[in-house]
């Protein structure tokens, strides 16, 4: 009684360099479509790029250091609505009056909205990690900020709107340490 479909794909594309063995680089990018998403809006674009610098292979360093990096890294992720969440449907029914039965439209409990967008989050970090005294002590230091926008809730709305709740994007979370 509960069974849902739903159709994504996507284009995936990687890109992968080193120089020396001391400098990398990666690169992503995704274009994704879902069928939970209204028509002619239903794709979503998302890079990433992630960068490491390995000072200790490039360079001499003191004896006491045996291994150091420094990172860096940006992307953003995407996300659709649930199934069947964002379309907007009716249901048929009668109204009996003295004439006789006449047809009525009504909507769900949940009402969809046309105009849903996919939420995204970005996030990027830098970090430096060593090892030090024959890999004996270990640092490893990390930031981090991470921001999510155009987040999808099911709002509660007026009961006089017909419906109970309406999916929307209605938020934004931002988070660094």
């Amino acid at each position: 009684s509960n069974r849902s479909s739903i159709l994504k794909y996507a284009f995936l594309g990687f890109f992968n360099a080193a120089y020396k063995n001391y400098l990398f680089m990666e690169a992503t990018a995704r274009q994704e479509y879902s069928s939970t998403l209204p028509p002619g809006r239903n794709s979503y674009f998302y890079p990433s790029v992630n960068t490491s610098f390995v000072f200790s292979d490039a360079y001499k360093m003191p004896s006491f250091i045996n291994y150091g990096k420094l990172r860096a890294s940006y992307g953003v992720v995407g996300n659709a609505p649930p199934a069947y969440a964002s379309g907007i449907t009716y249901t048929q029914t009668s109204l009996p009056t003295a004439n006789g039965p006449v047809t009525s439209l009504s909507t769900q409990v949940n009402a969809g909205n046309n105009e849903i967008r996919p939420e995204n989050k970005y996030e990027m970090e830098f970090g430096f990690e060593a090892k030090l005294f024959k890999s004996r002590l270990g640092i490893d230091v990390t930031y981090y900020n991470s921001r999510t926008i155009d987040q999808i809730i099911q709002l509660t709305v007026p009961v006089s709107t017909g419906a109970v709740s309406k999916l929307v994007n209605a938020g934004e979370l931002q988070s660094s340490g």
